[in-house]
């Protein structure tokens, strides 16, 4: 849902992309139909183009402390139970079991294939069409992105597997002269293509908002995987992120025996300013693998480091690594802004010292560390630090030679800046020790 809150500084390295006047129109088209659906929460909420961020929501009126942001009728949400009402609900096979981000991603396709005579095109035209995950990079820039972005690629391989089981859904339908859209006769095997149906699974994956999954009517003709509890809330998803709001959801029901989606701020926005939430607590890659941005200054982000990065820098004794692994030291060691975090102390000490192993578990159990043995830590990890940072810098030099790239890509390489300038301020905050 949406993007970040940035420092001003920031707009021109992370590619700001702003609302066009097509989207603009969209958006208040999309307004002005949830006006009429009982949804009076988003009377002073506006789409705005801001200077830090792009795409956001603007307040007219000042926002206190416990106020509600904004209350969705639960009809307006778009849940899996929804297939029940749509002529795509024969593409899923009874014997099949389907994610609720297919048979979502399914869904939006449809509608969006339908255009006008959709009832939900209005919330479909104020979906991006371009989208800023790593996924969306070319092959000949993913041959280019760094393994630590590469390895938390993993939702790519669950679109390619949905996407299988849906084409042989289609097949069958085909074969039994079955699945043709009503409104074209077109078959939903021209309907449903591969990027589309990757275009859409993103769509899900970076908008959907979590909801009990006992508030989801059970639709008895499609098997749903555990858990089935997604849905899509149109105008919350253009929201932005800050690490720095906090908010509470819930479900209200009202005299009539309405249910609702409510957001309640644990924060005040003044009037003309932009509001936020929070998505969760998620370090700079996790924002650009699961919603295509980072946050710079992210308080969350490590740069991790492992086993094989020591090795490149120093010889582990058998005796050394085996205590290290056998009490998962090894595990989520990483450089901070203030130079490293518990794991990365804990495993270096170990590396450096003359102890006798029985003394092992006092000092680094014990918070008894000496200058001694801080200095010795420190002095490593300076020495892996500057390995991994050339690391960085490499790939920094191989992906900028690149001459065209799509703005995915472009946020890899600011991504990658960003933890150049985290190892560099790590780097100062182990020099301070002496």
């Amino acid at each position: 849902m949406g993007r970040t809150s940035r420092k001003r500084h920031q707009k021109k390295k992370l590619n700001i992309k702003e609302i066009t006047e097509n989207e603009e129109h969209s958006l208040m088209y999309l307004k002005s139909w949830l006006l009429t659906k009982n949804c009076s929460s988003v009377y002073n909420l506006t789409p705005f183009n801001f200077f830090t961020t792009g795409r956001g929501l603007k307040t007219l009126k000042d926002i206190k402390i416990n106020d509600i942001l904004i209350k969705l009728p639960y009809e307006i949400l778009i849940t899996t139970s929804i297939l029940s009402q749509s002529n795509v609900s024969i593409l899923f096979s009874k014997i099949q079991y389907y994610s609720a981000q297919c048979v979502l991603a399914v869904f939006i396709i449809y509608e969006s294939h339908l255009g006008n005579a959709s009832k939900w095109h209005y919330y479909i035209n104020s979906l991006p069409r371009n989208l800023t995950n790593p996924d969306f990079c070319t092959q000949k820039e993913k041959n280019l992105l760094p393994k630590f972005i590469i390895d938390y690629m993993d939702e790519f391989h669950k679109v390619c597997n949905d996407f299988r089981l849906l084409i042989k859904s289609m097949n069958n339908l085909k074969l039994n002269g079955e699945g043709h859209c009503s409104h074209c006769n077109l078959h939903l095997k021209k309907i449903i293509t591969f990027e589309k149906y990757k275009w859409a699974y993103y769509i899900v994956n970076t908008r959907a908002i979590y909801i009990d999954e006992a508030e989801i009517e059970t639709n008895q003709n499609i098997n749903i995987k555990y858990p089935n509890n997604l849905a899509l809330a149109p105008f919350l998803d253009l929201f932005n992120h800050s690490i720095y709001s906090t908010t509470h959801a819930s479900v209200v029901t009202n005299k009539n025996g309405n249910k609702f989606y409510q957001i309640n701020t644990l924060n005040s926005f003044n009037s003309e300013s932009q509001v936020f939430i929070n998505y969760g607590a998620h370090n700079s890659l996790k924002l650009y693998i699961h919603y295509g941005f980072f946050i710079p200054y992210n308080p969350l982000d490590e740069i991790y480091f492992d086993i094989s990065d020591i090795k490149v820098c120093f010889d582990i004794p058998k005796f050394k690594l085996d205590f290290i692994i056998s009490n998962n030291l090894q595990k989520n060691m990483a450089f901070i802004r203030d130079g490293l975090n518990y794991n990365a102390i804990c495993t270096l000490f170990i590396m450096n010292t003359q102890l006798q192993r029985d003394h092992w578990n006092i000092k680094i159990y014990g918070n008894s560390l000496t200058s001694e043995d801080k200095i010795g830590i420190y002095n490593m990890a300076k020495l892996i630090l500057n390995f991994k940072k050339n690391e960085l810098l490499n790939h920094l030099i191989n992906m900028k030679e690149l001459k065209y790239c799509t703005q995915c890509f472009s946020i890899a390489i600011n991504l990658i800046e960003e933890y150049i300038t985290i190892l560099n301020e790590s780097y100062n905050s182990l020099c301070m020790f002496h």
